[in-house]
């Protein structure tokens, strides 16, 4: 097996953090999720696309 795609988080937090406040405009709640986070192709080798079997 080769790695193919790695997931980098900033200073490894790697759990969303969640900001709420009450709704200014609508009542309710809003909610913000935020998630700093990069993604990383290594080896394209690894994402090759099998190719779908023919049923007949």
């Amino acid at each position: 097996m080769h790695d193919t795609i790695e997931l980098f988080y900033l200073g490894g937090q790697q759990v969303p953090v969640l900001e709420e406040q009450n709704g200014w405009g609508i009542d309710g709640v809003e909610f913000k999720v935020l998630l700093d986070a990069a993604a990383k192709a290594w080896d394209l080798k690894g994402m090759m696309k099998t190719p779908k079997p023919a049923y007949s």
